[in-house]
């Protein structure tokens, strides 16, 4: 089991959790994300897709409960679970119509390589392999003191962001987009304006529960700046 802990003062803070979050995935991944409304969940999985190549619009599949990107490096399939009930759950449980479905699709997607994000995972919790990501998002107690005080990704060495792109994909256009990414001077605060994020605070407690979770933690917290 790893575990780690990163302070997320504002929204742009928790879109830079999801870019290294996604440099750190290899070839597979199965991120379960927990957390109230407004504490993230779709900004931080816009990052995870961004740092992966995804080109589409990431919006959360709330009434569809799935979307499916194959625009990046990986194959990514974006769950939202929000509009379970515990009930459903049971009746998904037993073999129960459209549920029963998706708890099917689930058992395909941890045997292939690709990315899996589930929001709201806590209603699917008994069908999770063990080897997953669990990202627990929540509002913090204080707000930051000033604007400035915030952690960001690690500055680092050329040479430590050149490994990092290398740990995901073996290419020179992949390095340049690390750095590029790493340093998020062409990001403009306007993106996550859109996002309705109050302006409170954020926490994210990260659990690794097998080797391929463990490894991303690992190599996530090698990348930002933990509270």
């Amino acid at each position: 089991m790893k575990d780690l802990e990163v302070s997320l003062p504002d929204a742009r803070a928790t879109w830079e959790l999801g870019l290294a979050i996604g440099a750190a995935i290899e070839r597979k991944a199965i991120l379960a994300l927990e957390g109230p409304l407004g504490a993230g969940k779709t900004l931080l999985v816009k990052g995870i897709a961004e740092a992966l190549g995804v080109v589409e619009v990431i919006n959360s599949p709330t009434f569809t409960m799935l979307n499916e990107y194959h625009s990046g490096r990986l194959p990514a399939y974006h769950l939202d679970l929000y509009r379970l009930t515990e009930e459903e759950g049971i009746v998904a449980a037993l073999g129960g119509d459209d549920l029963a479905l998706l708890r099917a699709e689930l058992e395909e997607f941890i045997h292939a390589d690709c990315l899996v994000v589930i929001e709201w995972a806590e209603r699917l919790r008994p069908f999770l392999p063990v080897d997953h990501l669990l990202i627990r998002l929540d509002y913090a107690e204080q707000r930051p003191s000033k604007a400035g005080d915030r952690p960001r990704l690690r500055s680092g060495s050329q040479e430590d962001k050149a490994g990092a792109a290398r740990s995901w994909q073996s290419s020179d256009e992949a390095q340049g987009a690390w750095n590029r990414r790493w340093s998020g001077a062409t990001v403009g605060e306007e993106r996550f304006a859109a996002d309705g994020a109050p302006e409170m605070g954020r926490k994210a407690a990260l659990s690794g529960g097998g080797a391929t979770a463990c490894r991303i933690v690992e190599k996530i917290a090698a990348m930002v700046i933990c509270t």
